[in-house]
C-alpha cells in the first residue's frame, strides 16, 4: 500500500478480475448508504465492465464475489475512526433464493452488502474519478494498474523501477518488468491517457493528459 496505512491480507490470490468487479462495485456504491446494500441487474452489471453476458459471465461474477466474501483484511488507516479494523471486502451477498422444493432459484436483481470501513477507505472524498472506458480498453494488466495509480495524481512525480513492481505485484525478474512497464506506458500514451514519459536509469516520468473524452 502506498501511502497512508498498511493492509495485511488473508485469502486466495486476487487477480485482475477482481479489481475489476470491486471497482465497479465502488462506482455503483456512491449513491447507496453506508450499511445498505449494492442493487443491481447482474446482466447490467457485466455490460458495463465489457464481460459476456452469458452463463460463463455469470458464474464467471459469482466466482469472483464469492472470492472476495472470503478473504480477510486487516487495514490500519487514519481515515477510519478506530484506525485499524479486521473485515472482508464483501460482507454478503445475495444471487439466489431457496424455493420451496430446496432448489436454488436465481434472483433477478443482485444484493451485495461491503463493510462501512471499506467504503469509507474509498470514501468520495478520497476516491479519484476515473475514466472507466478508457480502462476498460486497455489491454496490458500493468497498464491498468498504472491507470488507476496515476488517475489520482494532477502531476505524478518520478517513480523508482522496485516501486513499480511493488505496486503491481509482479514476480517477474526486474529485467522482464521492465520491458513490460515500456509496453503498457506506449499503451497509455497511445490512449492519450499520458502525453509522454521516459526513463532515467531507475526513475520512470510521466505527464498526464487531463481531456480525454468518454468515461464516468
Amino acid at each position: 500500500m502506498i501511502g497512508d496505512g498498511t493492509i495485511n491480507y488473508q485469502g486466495e490470490e486476487l487477480r485482475q478480475d477482481d479489481e475489476r468487479v470491486w471497482m465497479h462495485l465502488l462506482y455503483l456504491a456512491r449513491d447507496v448508504r453506508l450499511g445498505e446494500p449494492i442493487v443491481f441487474l447482474p446482466r447490467k452489471f457485466l455490460q458495463d465492465i465489457h464481460w459476456p453476458t452469458n452463463g460463463e459471465g455469470y458464474n464467471r461474477l459469482r466466482v469472483v464475489m464469492d472470492r472476495m466474501a472470503a478473504t480477510g483484511l486487516k487495514v490500519f488507516s487514519s481515515r477510519l475512526d478506530s484506525g485499524g479494523v479486521n473485515v472482508s471486502l464483501i460482507r454478503k451477498i445475495e444471487y439466489y433464493i431457496q424455493s420451496d422444493s430446496g432448489q436454488q432459484v436465481p434472483l433477478k436483481m443482485w444484493r451485495v452488502w461491503i463493510e462501512p470501513e471499506m467504503r469509507l477507505l474509498f470514501d468520495p472524498n478520497f476516491l479519484t474519478c476515473v475514466n472507466w472506458e478508457l480502462y476498460h480498453n486497455l489491454k496490458n494488466g500493468v497498464a491498468k494498474k498504472l491507470f488507476l495509480y496515476w488517475s489520482s495524481h494532477k502531476k505524478p512525480f518520478p517513480v523508482r523501477t522496485e516501486t513499480l513492481m511493488e505496486l503491481c505485484s509482479t514476480l517477474s525478474p526486474r529485467k522482464e518488468f521492465r520491458r513490460t512497464l515500456s509496453e503498457a506506458l506506449d499503451e497509455l500514451q497511445a490512449a492519450s491517457f499520458l502525453t509522454v514519459w521516459k526513463v532515467a536509469g531507475n526513475l520512470w516520468s510521466v505527464k498526464r493528459q487531463f481531456n480525454v473524452k468518454g468515461g464516468s
